[in-house]
């Protein structure tokens, strides 16, 4: 196994920091990690786990840091649906083209705003095999009235003014903006209907004390997997958003691993 850290350029012609984690074995199965709105490539560590313990099985991986994210020197303001899911798109392109991959085992885990990403990409490329959705914000639109905190109509009101909404991140109390594009693509992709023709494996994981998104989202995406082949729900019991990152409770994060691990390992 070896892993490496570096940048892949985009078609935006930015540099899209990466981690690939090589199994080194012919033809081995690919899973593409898809991480949260202003979260980083790791995870707080659980891609990182996930990724190191299916390399030891034969797995290789890629997990990106999004625009404006991570160890991206983009503006966030580049953040949006379209772009993230052009950077998957020339991450996928580059594994494919750079190591020994079976393409008939492909798989992506996404967390939160990655899982509605992860729903997207799934529906445009069929031979995805396999999908974990952690804490999923696979919802039609934006969910409601509120989109990430805010109400939405004084977010739509700011972007017509100004062509971006300002917008306090709590998570590190940082102003970052809120691109007209992100909106848009809100409404441009449903993950509903995108889950409703996937035909694949999925195992979805949320915690039932989730208040950025609600564990009844949870449930609707997992009977949204209509066509799957083999599905899975996981309800962590007294978890948040985090899975225990933000309230040292991590024996919800080592569930959420385990679970995603088991159920990879058995279905792609």
């Amino acid at each position: 196994m070896k892993e490496i850290n570096t940048f892949i350029k985009s078609n935006r012609n930015t540099d899209i920091p990466v981690t690939i984690v090589d199994c080194q074995i012919a033809n081995a199965a690919l899973i593409i990690f898809v991480h949260g709105f202003k979260a980083d490539r790791h995870e707080g560590g659980r891609f990182s786990d996930v990724a190191t313990e299916l390399a030891k099985l034969g797995y290789s991986s890629i997990r990106m840091g999004f625009p404006g994210c991570d160890e991206s020197k983009e503006d966030f303001i580049n953040y949006s649906l379209t772009n993230n899911l052009n950077d998957i798109e020339t991450c996928y392109k580059y594994m494919l083209d750079s190591y020994s991959i079976d393409n008939n085992r492909i798989g992506m885990i996404g967390y939160s705003m990655g899982a509605r990403l992860t729903s997207i990409f799934a529906n445009k490329h069929q031979e995805l095999k396999t999908i974990g959705l952690w804490a999923g914000a696979c919802f039609k639109d934006y969910g409601g009235d509120n989109f990430l905190g805010c109400d939405l109509k004084n977010i739509k009101e700011e972007i017509n003014i100004k062509g971006y909404c300002d917008y306090l991140n709590t998570f590190d109390n940082d102003i970052i903006k809120l691109s007209k594009q992100l909106i848009d693509d809100m409404i441009s992709y449903n993950p509903i209907e995108c889950l409703n023709s996937f035909k694949g494996n999925a195992i979805i994981v949320h915690g039932n004390k989730d208040i950025t998104v609600d564990v009844n989202v949870g449930y609707d995406n997992f009977y949204a997997l209509k066509n799957a082949k083999n599905k899975k729900l996981v309800i962590i019991d007294d978890a948040n958003h985090g899975f225990g990152l933000w309230d040292n409770k991590m024996h919800q994060s080592k569930q959420l691993v385990e679970e995603t691990i088991l159920f990879f390992k058995n279905n792609l």
